[in-house]
């Protein structure tokens, strides 16, 4: 099954399918993942948003990530459900962990929400993650309004 996949990096026109895929895995986007805002992380982070296809052009799996010359940040990762467990996931963590590591970053975190379903702990743990206990903070602006 995987090597009939075809990757392809961010498209804007693709964005609603994207949305969609992410809605079906239990992914809300959220402040600053809309259209626009997307197209300007994509633009700020080239190759770091990668877009898994079958052969037949279906959008089975996402992930995006950031690097602001310090730190590396996976933001979405997600795949399909009919086609989990052939190892998808991990295929597009690694590329785009090697994207990161070639612009640099020496350090990638994640954010796993404590109401996941999906035991991601363990599987991001099992692909060299580190549980660090800490206290995340943010402040939400209107910049986008």
């Amino acid at each position: 099954m995987l090597s009939d996949l075809i990757f392809r990096p961010f498209s804007l026109v693709e964005y609603d399918k994207i949305i969609e895929l992410w809605q079906d895995c239990g992914i809300a986007a959220r402040t600053g993942e809309d259209k626009d805002s997307i197209n300007r992380i994509d633009q700020m982070n080239p190759g770091l948003f990668i877009l898994a296809y079958t052969n037949n052009n279906l959008l089975i799996g996402t992930v995006y990530a950031t690097f602001d010359g310090r730190r590396g940040w996976i933001n979405h990762l997600c795949v399909a459900n009919e086609y989990r467990k052939y190892g998808l996931a991990s295929l597009l963590l690694n590329k785009v962990e090697n994207e990161l590591i070639q612009k640099g970053c020496p350090q990638i975190n994640l954010l796993i929400y404590p109401d996941n379903s999906y035991n991601l702990e363990e599987w991001y743990g099992k692909r060299g993650y580190r549980t660090r206990e800490l206290l995340f903070m943010y402040k939400q602006t209107n910049a986008n309004n």
